[in-house]
């Protein structure tokens, strides 16, 4: 990714978080890049009049042991989705798609 979108990124995040949010970009420049990442499991929506991000969904590699076994999967460091989208119904649906998608690499 390219400094303006971290910047979009920043702004999604810091207006539409439901927790405190106040990172710098380099810091979320770092969490989103870490070795093995790919940039596929960085997902935004965007607004098809203006552009505007809408919603994120990033992921990470990370290895799961349980028990004796390790399990490559994916860790979700990002879900947020703009104020105005929250409450439509078609959201809750394919946030659960996504999830099952992504639970596996």
């Amino acid at each position: 990714m390219q400094s303006p979108a971290y910047a979009k990124i920043y702004m999604l995040l810091f207006i539409n978080f439901r927790f405190r949010f106040d990172y710098s970009i380099p810091f979320l420049q770092w969490a989103l890049t870490p070795p093995g990442y790919l940039a596929d499991w960085h997902v935004g929506v965007r607004n098809t009049k203006n552009g505007k991000l809408m919603g994120l969904i990033t992921a990470t590699p990370a290895d799961i042991r349980v028990y004796e076994v390790i399990t490559q999967m994916v860790e979700i460091n990002f879900l947020c989705v703009h104020k105005k989208l929250r409450y439509v119904r078609q959201l809750k649906t394919q946030s659960r798609a996504d999830f099952a998608n992504f639970s596996l690499i």
